[in-house]
């Protein structure tokens, strides 16, 4: 795996760690799906990964290879946006006026 951001560097430093220490050896994709849960039961996780959503995947041309053909919703606060490639294929963001909402998340 390359490492091409701080993030990554963290998440393969973690996942020595795991797997040093673990008699069961899973693969890097399992270990961070297993973490995924708990790292998104913080609030602020979640807030920084539709932040980093809406920024980056939302205007960084870079991810127009990764959307494609695909379409990404991302809500964040009252507000819901939609991500996606254009006929161009240029990465847009737009708001979703139907797809807002009021009401708030219910973490159970």
């Amino acid at each position: 795996m390359q490492i091409t951001s701080p993030q990554q560097a963290v998440e393969q430093q973690q996942w020595r760690k795991y797997h040093a220490n673990s008699s069961n050896k899973k693969n890097l994709k399992e270990f961070l799906l297993q973490e995924w849960g708990a790292n998104h039961a913080n609030g602020s996780n979640k807030t920084n990964l539709k932040e980093f959503l809406l920024q980056e995947w939302g205007s960084n041309q870079r991810f127009a290879e990764k959307i494609r053909d695909r379409t990404l919703y991302v809500t964040h606060g009252e507000i819901c946006y939609k991500i996606f490639e254009d006929v161009q294929g240029r990465i847009s963001s737009r708001i979703v006026l139907q797809l807002c909402s009021h009401q708030e998340e219910a973490d159970t």
